[in-house]
């Protein structure tokens, strides 16, 4: 006989089957509710890029450049001034082939005896020629005199009545009175190179290139060909100033506030120059009464009115910087810095974990069953990973560290299970570095033993890192902690290195030389699987 149980048996027996499930609910629960409760500071990041002036864009562009030629970056960190000029006349185009020809010619007419017009520096007997006599290009006499040497481009402007013009004078005519990056403006055009072939570029008729011209209407002043001032170098050689048909990438070289020092018998296919006066060439009263321009059909000049001139690189531009604070950037890491990230959400901020994820915290992942089966794992996610630490059993003996030891498939799926992501690089380097763009993320200065790194000076050599919760000076003015030490960082941002796929590792840890990891552009490339005893993770919500 069966007995039939009474309403309140069925109670007690649904409730023996329901408190299972339950209690694991709210064991799940109880763990999001943790993942929850990691402390966060929240970080306006920019939802648009930096307006970037034409140094800024260029170096974009050719950061790799830049960093591999010293010369252009000790030109760039060149500060701004301002310098008051009196009013003059410059050649609206560069001295073609043809007026130096007629030049050479005239000289031929003159007895020698050092003319009244060389340079001091000039050799006895120096006999100027025709640099021309086995150029290609030979008998397009509307384009500029290439070839030509700083002793024969001295003469050829002192014979006129003129003279080469100064650094300043050249500035003041290629930037203006507001500083532009280029003759033109602010931003690059190429309209000046539009053949591959330099020579080809070099033939094009002088008086074509009129969106490269300046805003007077003074041409080919940052392209054609590179120019020669009057200003000598310490070492004895002299200035040439502006960009030319030869010298790539045209870009960077083509920026107003570069020079390029050579000797002056140096000459090539890409220098010449052009010439400024005191008075305007035409008038009825011309600089030189002697010469008048004998071989010269009509110059035509631009007034440069007197005031104040701007010289040196932009003012509101990031890249000098950025140079003068470092001297181990690497260009990929400078371009990053100069592009500011952009948010998925374009009006709320991006809250960072303010410390370094401990051991206590990610151990609560690991003791959920929906991580354990793949819940939040990468869709890439190698089949049998393991999201268990190297060492783990040793490293849960000080929960309070931060845990390292994970790959970038094990941070991913934690950050994605306490509610967030890993970082992008841009992003982890403007919460490091804010808008005031400091290279160290307390300031401008590294300071021995503010971060928990190796540091010789301050003799100190961490063998661990310290727990994640310190405070310490390593904090960013928002009050993120341990960006620049302690243990470095897995991003979200993936490179191309070495042949292969790399994942973006950010920050320093204490067994890198302080002056070195805590800087904004340290950092490492790794494979994804790649796990060690100095990287952690930091996620953002």
């Amino acid at each position: 006989m069966v007995r039939k149980l009474s309403k309140s048996h069925n109670f007690v027996a649904y409730a023996l089957l329901a408190f299972p499930v339950i209690a694991l609910l709210i064991y799940f629960l109880e763990l999001r509710i943790q993942a929850r409760f990691i402390p966060r500071v929240e970080v306006a990041l920019q939802t648009q890029q930096f307006h970037l002036n034409g140094l800024d864009n260029a170096v974009m562009k050719h950061a790799e450049y830049l960093w591999n030629t010293p010369s252009l970056q000790e030109q760039i960190k060149t500060s701004r001034a301002k310098v008051f000029l009196p009013a003059f006349y410059v050649d609206k185009f560069e001295v073609s082939q043809q007026n130096y020809r007629r030049f050479l010619s005239w000289l031929a007419l003159q007895d020698y005896k050092r003319y009244s017009f060389s340079h001091p520096t000039e050799p006895l007997s120096y006999i100027y020629k025709n640099p021309h006599a086995k150029h290609k290009i030979l008998g397009r006499f509307e384009i500029s005199a290439s070839g030509i040497n700083f002793y024969a481009a001295y003469a050829y402007c002192q014979a006129t009545g003129g003279s080469l013009p100064s650094i300043e004078q050249w500035m003041a005519v290629a930037a203006g009175t507001e500083g532009r990056s280029y003759p033109w403006g602010e931003d690059f055009i190429g309209d000046p190179w539009r053949y591959s072939d330099p020579l080809l570029n070099l033939a094009a008729p002088i008086s074509n290139r009129k969106a490269a011209a300046t805003p007077q209407g003074v041409f080919d002043i940052a392209n054609g060909l590179s120019e020669w001032t009057l200003n000598m170098t310490d070492d004895g050689r002299f200035i040439q100033k502006g960009g030319n048909n030869y010298n790539r990438p045209f870009m960077l070289q083509a920026l107003n506030f570069i020079e390029r020092p050579a000797p002056a018998e140096f000459s090539s296919k890409y220098n010449g120059f052009r010439c400024v006066y005191k008075a305007s060439p035409n008038s009825k009263n011309p600089p030189n009464k002697q010469i008048k321009f004998t071989w010269e059909e009509q110059v035509t000049a631009i007034l440069i009115p007197a005031g104040n001139y701007v010289q040196g690189a932009p003012e509101n531009s990031y890249v000098p910087k950025l140079i003068a604070y470092s001297d181990r950037s690497n260009p990929n890491t400078l371009r990053s810095f100069l592009l500011v990230p952009l948010t998925n959400s374009p009006t709320a901020p991006l809250a960072f974990s303010k410390y370094e994820i401990s051991r206590l915290e990610y151990r609560q992942f690991l003791r959920d069953p929906l991580a354990r089966m793949g819940f939040y794992a990468n869709k890439k996610q190698p089949k049998g990973h393991s999201y268990l630490p190297d060492n783990w059993d040793s490293q849960t003996s000080n929960i309070s560290l931060p845990v390292v030891g994970v790959d970038w498939w094990s941070a991913y799926a934690y950050a994605k299970w306490a509610g967030g992501r890993l970082p992008s690089e841009d992003e982890w380097l403007q919460a490091f570095s804010g808008d005031a763009k400091r290279p160290y993320s307390w300031g401008n200065t590294y300071m021995p033993g503010f971060a928990h790194v190796r540091d010789r000076q301050a003799q100190i050599f961490p063998e661990s890192p310290i727990p994640s919760k310190s405070e310490v000076k390593d904090t960013t003015p928002a009050g993120i902690v341990s960006l620049g030490g302690n243990v470095s960082e897995w991003t979200n941002s993936v490179t191309f290195y070495d042949n292969g796929i790399n994942i973006i590792v950010k920050g320093g840890n204490y067994k890198i030389p302080g002056d070195l990891g805590t800087h904004y552009s340290y950092n490492a490339k790794v494979p994804p699987n790649h796990r060690s005893d100095v990287i952690g993770i930091r996620v953002v919500f």
